[in-house]
């Protein structure tokens, strides 16, 4: 909730907040600020893209689940599967691990079980890979870093720092990148 709150006003308000806040960061960052901003900015857009498209894939991977067992609305539960994704921890279990209790109470264990089985060992993993991993295509950085980006930010920052991590690891990076290439003028006193 508190993601679609932030987004909500930062779509609506965002280039006026930005017109109001780019005169002070341009004299604290300099004539690099752009790209500052271009980095984040495709940071954000990789990270919404890909909490989105992971979503979608693990909902879409959960009603594979629902059909294999048997489940009279697989389309239905695989949407609300990749709703509740969007949630942090308990994503789509939320959806599957009450029905694995119904399918408990209803004496069908085998499909208890399989279905359990079917949402720790491939519904969960996928968001745990797969949003990494369109991240970092999408940003065009490592892997690694992404996650540790995803990973780092979640934990210092909660639920915002999915986007806060990898937009930090971004303008670290660039700012490294920038720090680290000699200058044109630098060179010629090599």
């Amino acid at each position: 909730l508190l993601i679609f709150i932030t987004s909500f006003f930062l779509l609506r308000d965002g280039k006026r907040v930005l017109r109001a806040a780019h005169p002070g960061l341009l004299e604290i960052v300099g004539s690099g600020l752009n790209a500052y901003l271009v980095l984040i900015r495709s940071a954000v857009f990789a990270v919404s893209v890909g909490i989105l498209g992971t979503a979608m894939v693990q909902g879409i991977v959960a009603m594979i689940g629902y059909a294999l067992i048997g489940l009279e609305t697989p389309l239905l539960l695989g949407l609300l599967s990749a709703l509740t994704s969007l949630i942090p921890i308990f994503g789509a279990s939320l959806v599957w691990g009450p029905i694995v209790v119904g399918l408990i109470l209803d004496q069908r264990e085998m499909a208890a079980l399989a279905l359990s089985a079917w949402g720790i060992l491939v519904v969960h993993p996928t968001d745990n890979f797969l949003r990494p991993l369109l991240i970092s295509h999408l940003m065009d950085y490592p892997f690694f870093l992404i996650l540790l980006g995803i990973v780092g930010g979640l934990l210092s920052f909660g639920v915002v720092g999915i986007f806060l991590g990898p937009a930090i690891l971004g303008a670290a990076l660039q700012t490294w990148s920038q720090w680290s290439t000699p200058h044109a003028e630098e060179k010629n006193y090599r």
